[in-house]
């Protein structure tokens, strides 16, 4: 019976798309965690090498499907492709990865998120662990949303020339929809910066468009190409560097995430203020106001779709395209 009951689970994560990963950036916060940049980077700069190599080694000249294809293998969510596996593997990089029951979502009901409540203990992606990353903590998942959704996100605006609003529009209806509030409880902004660096990040591959962060005059460092066609060969031209993606947005203990129900998110201010109570330290989010000032800044007329100002809330559940719509009235 248990192991029925364990299949169905697994059927229903499968066919609705569940294999969302939530974070807790809060119950550990003041714990020291070794930085990962080195380690991701030079991994990371490895994979584009020895795929421009083996491609190269075909001779059959420079094939962008190909090479998108073969990176792909590598830079994808989890369960499709090696870097995430690498990361959460790796010994050597230093991570928090507590149980729900151990979380600041403990006190969340089964009504309010089955995932959380009872799923997580057949499936442990339901909670992912928590990393260093040049200073910012953020969660495993965030490589997953930066290099698998960020990639469709490339697609839709840089290849099929899709208008910047249909890349936020598919971020609100995948975290209002299963893949967020609906399926796990949190509707993540963490998550929707990193779909759209994500974007930035698979355009700077090749270059062929410009990046929007560098047209919109908000960022005046170049990135990329990484890598070039010279005499019909893959070159590397620029080392990948996640920190030209990666900041304190990502952080959800920073850029807070809402929640389903206002119910849920008086617990996790509860759970939070009992933290306080206890260590005498800030944990109410954003845990540096000033940060994500900084942040909200950074991104300019980017920052309403993906920075929340307002802390933890509920929200009511709204298509994506409704959610867009309020959004692009504010100034």
């Amino acid at each position: 019976m248990k192991k029925f009951i364990i299949y169905l689970v697994l059927q229903h994560f499968l066919f609705t798309g569940l294999f969302a990963s939530e974070l807790d950036n809060f119950t550990h916060r003041y714990r020291p965690l070794k930085d990962s940049r080195i380690l991701i980077n030079r991994k990371a700069n490895s994979i584009l090498r020895d795929v421009a190599f083996k491609l190269n080694r075909q001779k059959r000249g420079c094939r962008e499907k190909e090479l998108y294809r073969q990176l792909r293998k590598h830079f994808n969510i989890m369960i499709l492709s090696k870097f995430p596996k690498w990361i959460e593997h790796n010994k050597k990089i230093d991570r928090y990865h507590p149980k729900p029951k151990n979380s600041l979502y403990r006190d969340w009901s089964f009504k309010e998120s089955p995932a959380m409540k009872i799923y997580s203990h057949f499936i442990p992606i339901v909670m992912g662990p928590e990393l260093n990353f040049n200073g910012d903590r953020i969660g495993l998942d965030k490589f997953e949303h930066l290099l698998g959704y960020g990639y469709d996100n490339f697609k839709t605006y840089h290849v099929e020339e899709k208008g910047i609003h249909e890349v936020f529009i598919k971020g609100f209806k995948d975290e209002y929809g299963q893949l967020g509030a609906k399926g796990t409880g949190v509707m993540s902004y963490g998550d929707m910066s990193a779909d759209f660096n994500g974007m930035r990040f698979w355009n700077n591959i090749l270059k062929k468009d410009y990046d929007v962060m560098e047209l919109s005059g908000l960022s005046k460092k170049v990135i990329g190409p990484y890598l070039l066609c010279v005499k019909n060969q893959w070159a590397i031209n620029q080392k990948i560097d996640f920190r030209d993606y990666l900041d304190a947005s990502m952080d959800e203990g920073i850029n807070c995430s809402k929640f389903k129900k206002v119910s849920m998110a008086k617990k996790v201010k509860s759970y939070l203020k009992g933290l306080e109570k206890k260590y005498k330290k800030r944990f109410t989010c954003p845990i540096r106001p000033n940060l994500l000032r900084k942040m909200f800044k950074k991104y300019g007329q980017f920052s309403k779709y993906i920075i929340n100002l307002d802390g933890h809330q509920g929200v009511p559940l709204k298509s994506g395209r409704e959610i867009y719509n309020q959004l692009k009235t504010l100034k």
